[in-house]
């Protein structure tokens, strides 16, 4: 019963004293220690700094090999009443602040108070509800072969971080979504692409508009929105803004037309399905493929990604939003640099492939 509160006090201690003061007393410590030895002639000890730190070491942490220790006997007298009384708790105070840093970290991630606002070109998925948000995370991931991007999960309900063990994915809970405090941390500025997941339209729409005014020029914001009139008010924009919306008349229809043409969405338009779509901007492949500068056809396009890459080229667009989207056009259709492309592939393509694809045209202009 005595022992406990030594125990408490200690623990006080540790967590009162910063681990920078800890070591400056540590230090100071060994100096005098090495000093005090040599003095008393403990040559083999202190015949280097090396084997005195060794042996200082391996004394304070009670490991004792024995292989150095005292001859003299003041030497003894010294390392029992000054060198392992007072380095031992040193010792035990070090490892004791090591453990606390470890743990407040570690709760600091867990409960999400961690501040991110150091991180850039990062996803940022704005509003957490467990299954919706985990699966979302997991598309992401289904993506092996996109640009690598760090992954940051906001909050405002309290949960505890879904991914600790995953180094790439953060979590951080806030009060709210909008103050200045708010998005500094969660570095609303410098991200790539934020994903809104309000809790319902209302909420969707107020974050999209207030993060467009913020957002990085080539950054990128998506929600999902049910109601139709505030989607097409929230394209009007013209902000960078993708707003996806449930379409549940025109798939049921088309289902009920064309049976099985939901699975058929379904799968294009999820991550880890064999076959998907993405999306890719022309200029690249243009310069690399095409013997008019500048443009080239649809129908060429397609049969030279067919053949190379096995990638289906269905669609080309004015601008990443898909605005003025043509799927399907004919084949003398011109495509030109700055365009986007839209493709049904395996995975998306990637720099290898765009190699692999600039390859196959170089024989056949030499030719």
């Amino acid at each position: 019963m005595q022992l406990k509160p030594l125990i408490l006090r200690f623990k006080r201690l540790v967590s009162e004293v910063s681990l920078p003061t800890i070591l400056t007393i540590t230090i100071v410590h060994a100096t005098v220690s090495f000093w005090g030895l040599k003095a008393l002639g403990e040559s083999a000890i202190t015949s280097s700094l090396s084997e005195f730190v060794y042996w200082y070491l391996v004394s304070c942490s009670t490991v004792g090999y024995g292989d150095l220790s005292p001859t003299t006997g003041e030497g003894k007298i010294f390392t029992v009443f000054f060198i392992l009384t007072i380095g031992l708790s040193l010792f035990a105070m070090v490892l004791g602040k090591l453990a606390n840093l470890f743990i407040e970290g570690r709760n600091k991630l867990m409960s999400g108070k961690k501040d991110f606002s150091h991180i850039e070109d990062h996803i940022l998925i704005v509003g957490y509800e467990p299954r919706k948000t985990n699966k979302i995370v997991d598309l992401i991931l289904a993506d092996e072969h996109r640009t690598k991007r760090f992954i940051l999960i906001a909050s405002d309900d309290g949960y505890t971080h879904p991914y600790p063990d995953t180094p790439d994915i953060g979590y951080v809970n806030l009060d709210d979504y909008t103050s200045t405090i708010s998005m500094e941390k969660m570095a609303v500025a410098k991200a790539d692409k934020i994903i809104v997941c309000g809790e319902n339209d209302a909420e969707s729409f107020k974050l999209s508009v207030h993060y467009a005014t913020v957002i990085k020029e080539s950054g990128y914001i998506t929600t999902h929105i049910s109601d139709e009139d505030i989607a097409t008010t929230l394209r009007g924009l013209k902000s960078p803004i993708e707003v996806t919306t449930p379409h549940r008349s025109e798939q049921l229809v088309k289902a009920m037309q064309d049976n099985g043409t939901s699975m058929l969405f379904n799968q294009l338009l999820t991550n880890g399905f064999e076959q998907t779509t993405y999306i890719i901007e022309s200029t690249n492949i243009i310069r690399d493929v095409s013997k008019i500068p500048g443009e080239i056809s649809f129908g060429e396009l397609r049969e030279l990604l067919s053949d190379e890459l096995g990638v289906m080229l269905i669609g080309v667009s004015s601008d990443r939003l898909g605005n003025n989207l043509i799927v399907n056009p004919s084949k003398d259709f011109k495509i030109i640099s700055g365009k986007y492309l839209f493709y049904i592939g395996a995975k998306r393509m990637c720099q290898t492939d765009l190699d692999k694809l600039r390859a196959s045209v170089k024989p056949k202009e030499v030719a």
